[in-house]
């Protein structure tokens, strides 16, 4: 017999739940890459846009492609910070594995009053 209840087994990830994981990794991971290597100084971007592109800009334009690229990114990790600090506050308020999650007999065949 298993040592684990059938209510405290604990369970491997599914093929979905990681990809959840890959999601959120590539959600923390992409903002802070352009946060990164997005140059501080708009003639940089000025620069790096004629060289890559061809295209010549202003350098309020530049400054203002800064800005609408900083904003998002900052946005979209202060999100993802407090989504998992969300999670981490509703999962230090569950029972803890000694206890029991759900109400009632155990279908397992363990006896609940013996220590697993």
């Amino acid at each position: 017999m298993s040592p684990y209840c059938c209510r405290e087994r604990p369970r491997r990830a599914s093929p979905a739940r990681r990809g959840l994981n890959v999601a959120n990794v590539a959600g923390y991971a992409v903002p802070a890459a352009v946060l990164a290597f997005l140059p501080k100084c708009p003639l940089c971007i000025t620069a790096y846009l004629a060289i890559g592109t061809g295209l010549g800009i202003t350098v309020s334009t530049a400054a203002h492609l800064r800005t609408l690229l900083l904003v998002p990114c900052v946005v979209c990790l202060v999100f993802m910070t407090a989504k998992q600090a969300v999670r981490w506050m509703a999962a230090r308020q569950l029972p803890h594995s000694g206890e029991r999650s759900l109400p009632g007999p155990c279908i397992c065949g363990q006896d609940e009053s013996l220590p697993l």
